[in-house]
């Protein structure tokens, strides 16, 4: 049986990098997520196929790296290094996201991630460069 750490690699391998939506589900067990500890606050697959499927509109060459994670129990949490490269002209773009899940056995019962947007669509080049102190500073964008 594969480690949390390595079920959640073998995921993002899967899902982000090879861009095999239809495995999504497979990963999840639903029936296992009626004792969430925030209600409501919980990723669904749907809204990881959406998002993932806009990410891989907009990038390419995906390559997710698990920099440190702790796994205790039923939980694992880890921070994560995400390449990719710019579909307009190549240019290389890294963000970071780190995520939280509970597993119930070698299935994702929650999953609560928190990805880096601001950083994200700056180096997409649809924010402005800075747009983290710009935002800070009080700059209101029309």
């Amino acid at each position: 049986m594969l480690s949390k750490v390595e079920i959640l690699a073998k995921w993002y391998r899967e899902v982000w990098e090879d861009g095999n939506l239809d495995v999504i589900e497979s990963y999840f067990n639903i029936a296992a997520r009626d004792q969430r500890l925030l209600p409501g606050s919980d990723i669904e697959p749907s809204e990881i196929r959406e998002w993932v499927g806009v990410l891989r509109g907009l990038v390419d060459n995906i390559q997710v790296r698990t920099i440190h994670s702790i796994e205790q129990g039923d939980w694992l949490s880890a921070i994560l290094e995400i390449s990719c490269s710019r579909r307009s002209d190549g240019a290389p773009i890294k963000v970071i996201q780190q995520i939280m899940l509970r597993f119930d056995g070698d299935k994702k019962a929650e999953t609560y991630p928190l990805f880096d947007f601001l950083q994200f669509f700056e180096q997409l080049g649809l924010l402005p460069h800075d747009v983290h102190a710009l935002l800070l500073a009080g700059t209101k964008f029309e």
